[in-house]
């Protein structure tokens, strides 16, 4: 499970959530202990998702600063308690999805070793391919998505030990 700290328009929110496996388009998030259900975006309306079977139209920066929902603007905060240690930055092995999107390729296999900087994943995002690096040389331990996969911002996406 992991937890993230959302902070909307000075508003905030613990959100639960499980690791996602390769196919998944659909998620239980557990807000403040609520449950909530989410349908993911596909690639064909990658700007809409289902909360609780209600449709959004989202729109939202790269780096998830803000969020616009109907047209309203609002300011986010985003705090992966997982990464409060470091997270990605540190090295610590995980590779995280930046933003939410899809994943293209796989480069590397479980048992692989990599160097740090080298291209691990693609992630295609806002009609983008992104190159997603290993954040240090390793042995890669597990791969946790599929190509085709849609993710979500923050998802650990493959670990190196």
């Amino acid at each position: 499970m992991y937890t993230l700290h959302i902070t909307v328009d000075g508003q905030s929110f613990t959100v639960e959530a499980p690791p996602m496996l390769p196919g998944d388009t659909r998620l239980t998030l557990h807000v403040n202990g609520t449950p909530v259900e989410i349908t993911l975006p596909d690639a064909l309306e990658p700007d809409r998702l289902l909360v609780n079977e209600r449709p959004y139209e989202i729109d939202y920066d790269r780096d998830l600063h803000w969020l616009k929902i109907f047209g309203r603007l609002h300011a986010l905060d985003i705090k992966d308690q997982q990464a409060a240690g470091g997270g990605q930055r540190s090295g610590d092995g995980r590779v995280k999805a930046p933003i939410p999107g899809r994943i293209t390729r796989i480069l590397v296999q479980p048992g692989e070793a990599v160097e740090a900087g080298q291209t691990v994943i693609m992630l295609e995002a806002m009609k983008m391919e992104n190159q997603l690096r290993a954040t240090r040389a390793g042995i890669v331990r597990s791969i946790q998505v599929a190509a085709g996969q849609t993710v979500v911002r923050s998802q650990v996406l493959l670990e190196v030990e």
